[in-house]
């Protein structure tokens, strides 16, 4: 267990409090409230205040609090945000600010009282590492929950670590000699069914025979995971509220239930709360699902980390005396993206990296130059970032497919090993760039 550290030299951040209300457009009457993480706008799900109004982009802007207001950034929304007459891509704002995206008008005011956040000395818990000041609270945070036995909600874009930091919660808990359970609600091969989730007694399904112990019979004792668990459909929703509010579980084919001791640990990338607003997510199981909710944050919003982070990615594929400082001008390469896929992509960029000068060199050590950079980072300046992203998606994507294919020489199935994903997937790849 790493977290140990994770409780000692706690401190105090302080941080300002800031209202976002949308006063004019078909959401009046919403609001949000903005203190140590940034707030995206937008109108995707996975926005923190997500608006209907039909010139709002996916995501159309980033409001953070600063110690001289609001920081507005433009998400690369063809309509632009409106800082009264003026459009503006990265801006301070003092307070009260009022700003225009599509038909709706936002008013960003301070809140009285100030949000206290702990802040560990560690640069670690678990398996997450981080130096920023945001990972180091949420290090103090989760230590904190780790004590408790209540349902976590861990909310974050894609990429971000939310089984690690599910399973480094469990490590941390009063759980820890019981098992961890993974289930992925968003897994379309193998999604959760009844009998999956809850079992089944002999001859209750058309599978084999044999009774069969369900996820949460097998985490009896240990904590559940569910991963993107706003994919699960309306009945399994309703499912899933039973066993929270009665402590048993009805196995199919049984008569009368059985009990689980479970924690249950659940996770997603969308907001649950619009969703829950509209109907495609059951309220009373995020009441239950919520009982601690816990925000990590994206990559771009902690790029001091990302120096730690590459070395420890380098520490795990190479030899200890084979490590040596990672070139400055690849970190200022690396430093200039936004990371839309957060610490999976960095990972994935860095491993690309390290195929390509293995598959180029004689020498079995990976090692990378300061000339190296990933093909995902060239810059494209006369594009929409909407556009831009994409591209480089892709063009990181191929690149990715190629060094891999290079590397194993062909074999597609030790090429889906590497990048930890399914051979039907790596096929999906590189049927999508021609590769034969």
């Amino acid at each position: 267990m790493k977290d140990g550290s994770a409780k000692s030299y706690p401190q105090l951040a302080e941080y300002v409090r800031l209202r976002v209300s949308v006063t004019d457009g078909s959401d009046a009457g919403t609001s949000s409230e903005l203190s140590h993480l940034p707030l995206r706008v937008g109108a995707s799900s996975e926005s923190d205040l997500v608006l209907s109004d039909a010139g709002i982009a996916g995501r159309h802007c980033t409001l953070e609090s600063v110690d001289e207001g609001v920081r507005i950034r433009y998400e690369g929304s063809p309509d632009g945000v409106f800082l009264g007459d003026t459009r503006v891509f990265d801006v301070i704002a003092a307070l009260p600010a009022r700003i225009s995206l599509g038909e709706s008008r936002l008013l960003i005011e301070r809140l009285p009282e100030p949000l206290i956040r702990k802040r560990v000395s560690s640069e670690s818990f678990g398996d997450l590492l981080g130096r920023s000041a945001r990972m180091r609270e949420l290090f103090a945070e989760l230590a904190g929950i780790a004590e408790l036995d209540g349902s976590v909600l861990i909310r974050a874009d894609r990429g971000a670590g939310r089984q690690l930091v599910a399973e480094s919660l469990h490590d941390a808990s009063a759980r820890r000699n019981g098992p961890f359970v993974f289930v992925d609600c968003s897994d379309l091969r193998h999604p959760p069914t009844r009998e999956s989730l809850f079992g089944h007694e002999r001859g209750a399904s058309a599978g084999p025979g044999e009774v069969h112990a369900g996820a949460f019979q097998q985490a009896h004792a240990g904590t559940l995971y569910l991963h993107e668990v706003g994919s699960l459909p309306k009945a399994l929703q309703l499912d899933i509220e039973r066993v929270l509010e009665t402590g048993g579980v009805l196995t199919v084919g049984a008569s009368q239930g059985t009990r689980v001791d479970v924690r249950l640990l659940s996770s997603s990338s969308t907001n649950l709360a619009h969703e829950a607003k509209l109907g495609r997510f059951g309220l009373g199981l995020l009441e239950r699902l919520a009982r601690h909710e816990v925000r990590i944050p994206a990559l771009c919003d902690r790029m001091e980390d990302l120096p730690l982070l590459v070395e420890h990615v380098l520490r795990r594929a190479s030899r200890a005396d084979s490590i040596r400082e990672v070139p400055a001008p690849l970190l200022s390469a690396l430093a200039a993206y936004d990371w839309p896929g957060n610490v999976r992509e960095l990972v994935a960029v860095v491993r690309m990296l390290m195929l390509d000068r293995a598959g180029s060199s004689t020498s079995n050590q990976a090692r990378l130059s300061p000339t190296d950079a990933p093909p995902v980072l060239e810059p494209t300046l006369l594009e929409p970032l909407r556009i831009a992203r994409r591209a480089a998606s892709d063009r990181f994507e191929q690149a990715y497919v190629d060094a891999l294919l290079a590397r194993t020489q062909g074999n597609v199935t030790r090429a889906a090993a590497i990048a930890e994903v399914s051979r039907q997937m790596m096929q999906k790849l590189l049927r999508k760039y021609r590769q034969r």
